[in-house]
């Protein structure tokens, strides 16, 4: 499988978790153009802070499986930042 890079994101203030998104990937096979690729997360969902696995698996139609995984990070925004009185969020950066 040609699987996503692990990735790490900052949830916008005030959240618990980021919409994070990645391209599906795909799986192919020597013997069979049948591979079922199925995921425990989905790309476009809400990730919670902390540390998440994504894993896939791939079956082909005589139920050879393969399983592979990549890590999103998702972090609060006080992991990266002190805040003072004067602070205004903008998009996913401050100013």
């Amino acid at each position: 499988m040609d699987m996503p890079i692990d990735v790490t994101v900052i949830a916008p203030p005030g959240q618990s978790g980021s919409i994070v998104n990645w391209t599906d990937p795909t799986a192919t096979d020597n013997s069979d153009e049948n591979v079922k690729v199925t995921s425990d997360h989905n790309s476009g969902s809400e990730i919670k802070i902390g540390v998440t696995t994504v894993t896939y698996t791939a079956v082909d139609s005589y139920g050879n499986e393969a399983t592979e995984s990549f890590k999103i990070t998702v972090k609060g925004i006080s992991d990266y930042y002190t805040f003072t009185g004067t602070d205004r969020w903008h998009g996913s950066y401050f100013f």
